[in-house]
């Protein structure tokens, strides 16, 4: 009698860890579902992020090069006040460097004129 009783006790133990595992896989189940859609979601969110910052990316580069070359143009009006100012630091001797200042005011005037009529040409 106690071993059917043992075996009724260990049938019914089994019934109840199978119901609970069986509710368990089911619940398992539908998180994986959820988590594989939030997944797939979440790719095609980070492809387009990527897609847009290679193009932000690809605009800022654009951008850059057009400032430098832009820049790189106008370098020819700032190398005469580089030098004013580097002589006016220095304090040289006037006779020693003054041809030098000269040319370089010549060539500051002379590119502020092509500027400007650049400038006013284009309007």
């Amino acid at each position: 009698m106690i071993i059917e009783i043992s075996v009724g006790v260990l049938a019914l133990a089994f019934t109840v860890l199978s119901i609970f595992l069986i509710k368990v896989l089911l619940t398992l189940n539908s998180t994986l579902k959820q988590s594989r859609i939030s997944l797939i979601h979440l790719q095609k969110e980070t492809e387009e992020l990527s897609k847009e910052s290679q193009k932000l990316l690809h605009t800022l580069n654009e951008l850059s090069s057009d400032i430098k070359h832009k820049s790189a143009s106008l370098n020819f009006l700032f190398h005469p006040m580089a030098a004013m100012t580097k002589e006016s630091h220095h304090k040289p001797k006037r006779s020693e460097n003054l041809h030098e200042t000269v040319a370089d005011v010549a060539d500051w005037l002379t590119s502020s004129i092509v500027l400007y009529k650049t400038l006013i040409n284009k309007r």
